[in-house]
């Protein structure tokens, strides 16, 4: 038998033993990937949603509000995509999101399942702190508005 051509039975149970090695020791790092990406992708969506509802105030404050007092009580928060718990069902046309909405002082929030989204009035000042929560995630972010409506 001089002439050998081929893999013996043994060295084929050897190479197959250290790749699954491999690829038990890589399954983690794999995984811890795919997570970081999803909350990475979460993370972004929800500063996505934190700008669009910053603009939106910040345009309202500036076209239609003269002070803080007038903004709040405008009922713009319930009624430019906000949708009030009384009225149900509420539409879901063009930007309007549908959830459910409530008002404590000057803290209003917005639960639509996925996110809830806070708004925070400063009571002596111009500031609103608006934070957004995902399911894994949230996001905070401070905004001066100026009142020249």
């Amino acid at each position: 038998m001089g002439n050998k051509k081929g893999l013996t039975l043994v060295e084929v149970v050897i190479a197959l033993a250290l790749f699954a090695i491999a690829v038990v020791m890589a399954y983690p790092i794999i995984t811890l990937s795919a997570k970081s990406n999803l909350q990475s992708k979460e993370k972004l969506v929800l500063q996505e949603t934190g700008s669009y509802v910053a603009e939106n105030i910040r345009y309202i404050t500036l076209n239609n509000a003269s002070s803080k007092e007038e903004f709040l009580n405008s009922g713009w928060l319930e009624s430019y995509g906000l949708c009030t718990a009384k009225a149900t069902p509420c539409s879901n046309e063009g930007d309007i999101i549908v959830g459910s909405f409530s008002r404590v002082d000057n803290v209003y929030t917005l639960d639509y399942g996925q996110q809830v989204i806070t708004l925070e009035f400063e009571e002596d000042s111009n500031i609103v702190r608006i934070k957004i929560q995902g399911q894994n995630s949230k996001y905070e972010t401070l905004e001066y508005l100026r009142y020249e409506g």
